[in-house]
């Protein structure tokens, strides 16, 4: 496997982060979701990020809190560079990775237990025209080929708690159609930042 590794200053923090190569780098989105949620007072209140990929999300939060934080993730290649990269950062007891599809949440965490879930999720349906990129590991990621939001959303009504929160990023394509999905499993939107990378867009 061909990795590539920096160094993140995150709230005067340091994380040394590896990712591959020939899975979607850095971006944006995943820091701005992390630095979206209310994160909690109460050491004992626990966190799952859905779709983990390399362990990112995780690592941000950990800059910011010492609450025990779960990810979940199905490709094998990308779990394998979250555990090291929680290694490397020596977050072995506070972050655990688990190498699963989301719609077998059940089996590791029992109903009403998850205080905060967090999802940057596959942002295009697949059928959508749109190319499919020849990498399983991009197509994956950025296709709803594994999992789609409504699967999402159904798994986080059984597994968060009844105060829970749980925090996304999407495309304003779909604001109407997420909207719709979320009311379906009595997850009601609270708080919404609509994002922008300029000032006409």
């Amino acid at each position: 496997m061909k990795t590539e590794t920096q160094t993140i200053e995150h709230n005067k923090k340091k994380i040394n982060y590896t990712q591959l190569s020939s899975s979607f780098l850095l971006t944006s989105d995943s820091i701005l979701l992390a630095d979206f949620v209310d994160l909690p007072h109460n050491k004992n209140k626990v966190i799952l990020d859905v779709g983990t990929g390399q362990g990112l999300i995780p690592l941000l939060l950990s800059t910011k809190i010492n609450n025990k934080i779960y990810g979940i993730e199905i490709q094998k290649e990308l779990v394998q560079i979250a555990k090291l990269n929680i290694q490397n950062n020596n977050l072995g007891n506070q972050i655990k990775i688990i190498e699963d599809k989301f719609q077998n949440c059940q089996k590791y965490f029992s109903p009403s237990s998850i205080d905060i879930m967090i999802s940057n999720p596959p942002y295009f349906k697949i059928n959508e025209n749109e190319k499919i990129s020849t990498s399983i590991s991009k197509a994956i990621s950025r296709h709803e080929v594994e999992i789609n939001f409504d699967e999402i959303s159904l798994y986080a009504s059984k597994i968060m708690k009844q105060n829970g929160h749980f925090y996304f990023i999407q495309r304003t394509e779909r604001f109407v159609e997420i909207l719709t999905t979320l009311k379906k499993y009595n997850l009601e939107p609270k708080k919404i930042r609509f994002i922008h990378y300029n000032k006409n867009s």
